[in-house]
């Protein structure tokens, strides 16, 4: 997948544009961080254009209507690198100070801001 603009990493990482990947049909894994902190908030206002707090309800929501998992929740930069290039379908946000070449090895980084 080439690189995702803001408007399409909010919808795949909502899953609102579809429950699966195109091209390898796996199903969407959405991952963020256990506790508050920047990385969080900058993706949560920059990306999502909603607050920790909206966005957790928005999981939980759908998760009692539709039954889908909520988002899994890593501790760190270096938990969410391994999640991602570890879980088929994951998607999840760093540091882009973590993006080091040997992540980006790992993982695909399909938006930077």
């Amino acid at each position: 997948m080439a690189e995702l603009s803001l408007s399409e990493a909010k919808l795949y990482y909502m899953r609102k544009l579809k429950s699966r990947w195109p091209g390898i049909n796996k199903n969407i894994k959405p991952a963020t961080r256990k506790s508050k902190c920047a990385e969080r908030d900058a993706f949560c206002s920059t990306v999502l254009k909603m607050t920790d707090v909206e966005t957790d309800n928005y999981f939980a929501e759908r998760q009692f209507q539709n039954a889908e998992k909520q988002p899994d929740r890593v501790n760190s930069d270096a938990e969410m690198i391994e999640f991602v290039s570890q879980e088929v379908g994951a998607i999840g946000f760093i540091n882009l100070k973590s993006a080091s070449a040997e992540t980006r090895a790992k993982v695909k980084v399909v938006l930077e801001f």
